[in-house]
């Protein structure tokens, strides 16, 4: 893996149209704006790329939004019939079903799984510290994990395998294990400034091509178990956005969907796995 993976788009706020690479210059057939947790971005664009790939004749096009799920949601709730998405990919359940109880006109359908991501320790190639046999239980450097308080759906199982073991218990208390707001800034603090380690996901550190898990060359990492090690599901969710959409954007949302969660096709879901992602059965 390089570091290539950390991009600027996940940091905060972006917006593009991203068109198909063949045809820049294409005419749109079709919109569809898609808002993505920042922790999924990077697997989103491997998902755009992969649409247009497999539509190359349809000229589809996607914006695609980093932002973060109180946004996005606020963003829909705020603009009503008239919003600005079409669809809202979260690396959590809370969101979208949030908005699909309390404001189910704004949505359109169920929110779906289409993902299930994992925990990792992980430590950079650019100070390596060998962790692949998980947090040590004696000499814990200072380390990160993502915020559980905000329901971080990585943060809440780092804590979980924090409160299993007293040294751990212990260095939380004395404020060796300190919070980054989500996994993304996990991922760059132990990548680019120098923490020993930290949890962060799977998906931020692991490439799959061809079939074969690859990390960052001299980089070191542990993959927690869910249900051994947590018990809370790391899962993304999406869920349709009811905004009176033209006819051509209701088929290119439809097929969308039906490209991500592998209806018809598994290109879609072989780009979630490109990101070591894996695929939860759909009802």
């Amino acid at each position: 893996m390089t570091k290539h993976k950390l991009k600027s788009l996940a940091l905060g706020v972006a917006a593009a149209a991203l068109m198909h690479a063949s045809d820049a210059a294409a005419a749109c057939s079709s919109l569809i704006n898609v808002a993505v947790s920042p922790s999924i971005a990077n697997t989103a664009s491997n998902v755009v790329a992969a649409f247009y790939n497999y539509y190359p004749s349809a000229s589809y096009c996607v914006g695609l939004v980093v932002y973060a799920d109180a946004n996005i949601a606020s963003d829909i709730v705020s603009g009503g019939s008239t919003g600005p998405y079409d669809l809202f990919l979260s690396d959590s359940a809370v969101y979208p079903y949030d908005l699909a109880f309390f404001y189910s006109s704004l949505v359109s359908g169920q929110p779906f799984p289409f993902a299930t991501d994992t925990l990792d320790l992980y430590s950079s190639a650019n100070t390596p510290v060998n962790i692949s046999g998980g947090l040590p239980t004696t000499g814990i450097q200072p380390f990160k994990y993502p915020d559980p308080s905000t329901l971080d759906p990585w943060g809440l199982a780092a804590i979980q395998v924090l409160y299993s073991k007293w040294p751990y218990i212990q260095a939380l208390e004395n404020g060796i294990g300190t919070t980054d707001p989500n996994t993304v800034a996990v991922y760059a603090d132990v990548e680019f400034s120098g923490v020993a380690y930290g949890f962060t996901a799977k998906s931020q550190v692991c490439n799959n091509y061809g079939g074969g898990q690859v990390y960052e060359v001299g980089s070191y990492h542990y993959e927690y178990e869910f249900g051994r090690d947590y018990f809370t599901p790391i899962e993304w969710f999406g869920v349709a956005i009811a905004r009176g959409q033209t006819a051509a954007q209701e088929t290119e949302l439809t097929d969308f969907i039906n490209f991500l969660t592998g209806v018809g096709t598994t290109a879609g879901t072989a780009a979630l796995q490109q990101t070591c992602l894996q695929i939860p059965p759909q009802p």
